[in-house]
């Protein structure tokens, strides 16, 4: 292998690692005001506030939510909440 090939497959592994550590943004819609995050990092919901995440919706009322409890179409409510209200 020349210097060039290496150098060149070097920097496509730490393309990949650099974009797969970066998780795409979930396309919905969600009322952040009605959403905290609770010591044990679990969402709590006051509601009633409708989300939606791709075609998929509900709508929760006092309801507590951790990783992996509620999926809703292909995506984890907790991961939603946590990427769409975590930064407020």
């Amino acid at each position: 292998m020349t210097i060039k090939l290496v150098l060149a497959a070097a920097a496509l592994s730490v393309s990949a690692i650099t974009a797969s550590a970066q998780p795409a943004a979930l396309p919905g819609n969600i009322d952040c005001s009605q959403m905290t995050k609770r010591p044990n990092g679990n969402w709590y919901i006051a509601g009633p506030a409708r989300i939606d995440v791709g075609g998929a919706h509900n709508t929760y009322m006092d309801t507590e939510i951790g990783p992996r409890d509620i999926p809703l179409g292909d995506v984890d409510l907790y991961d939603f909440i946590d990427q769409k209200c975590g930064g407020k």
